[in-house]
């Protein structure tokens, strides 16, 4: 897989536009084959890449590219596959609404992942739930990611019933979470 990297720039003032940035292409590649993945997220402590699989049928594996949020672009760096992705089975009346558009089987499906800057939690989204991961110093982000998670049904929404994206917010106390499709409203949770 090709991943793209673009230094984030400074926002501008009121009215000004941001200048564009050079994208480096970096090249991921599996050791077992070839993967769907929806979920990348970057170590902050080590500069690992972190991809985590979305697997029909079986929970998603997490895989770990050392150093590739670092590394020159035009770089290839293999993925280390870590274990499967630590995620319990979605509330069955999450199930039960998803089946209504058609995701029933694919809940547990992963979509999306964050982890914060500071490094010390990390999110994952499927289309049943979100679980959120406690990410201790003395482990990888990749290893947080295998552990047992904090888990509670995604939010219902008749305008947002695919969700496939999950962000924290700058002082991770909040989440942001989208659907696919057009006008599907951002929604914000409250950690706490």
């Amino acid at each position: 897989m090709t991943v793209y990297r673009v230094a984030e720039p400074d926002p501008p003032g009121a009215g000004a536009t941001a200048a564009s940035a050079r994208a480096a292409a970096l090249t991921l590649t599996y050791p077992d084959g070839s993967f769907d993945a929806e979920a990348l997220l970057v170590d902050a402590r080590s500069g690992d890449l972190v991809v985590v699989t979305k697997s029909p049928g079986a929970p998603g594996t997490v895989y770990r590219a050392p150093g590739a949020a670092t590394a020159p672009g035009g770089t290839t760096v293999g993925l280390e596959p870590i274990g499967p992705v630590g995620l319990p089975s979605s509330p069955r009346a999450s199930r039960l609404a998803l089946e209504l558009v058609g995701l029933g089987e694919q809940a547990d499906l992963v979509t999306g992942a964050d982890a914060s800057a500071a490094g010390s939690v990390a999110v994952v989204r499927t289309y049943g739930g979100i679980a959120a991961y406690a990410w201790p110093a003395r482990r990888s982000l990749a290893e947080a990611l295998t552990a047992a998670p904090c888990a509670a049904p995604a939010p219902l929404d008749p305008r947002a019933p695919q969700g496939e994206a999950i962000a924290l917010s700058p002082d991770g106390r909040r989440l942001i979470t989208v659907s696919e499709g057009a006008a599907a409203p951002l929604v914000e949770l409250r950690a706490r």
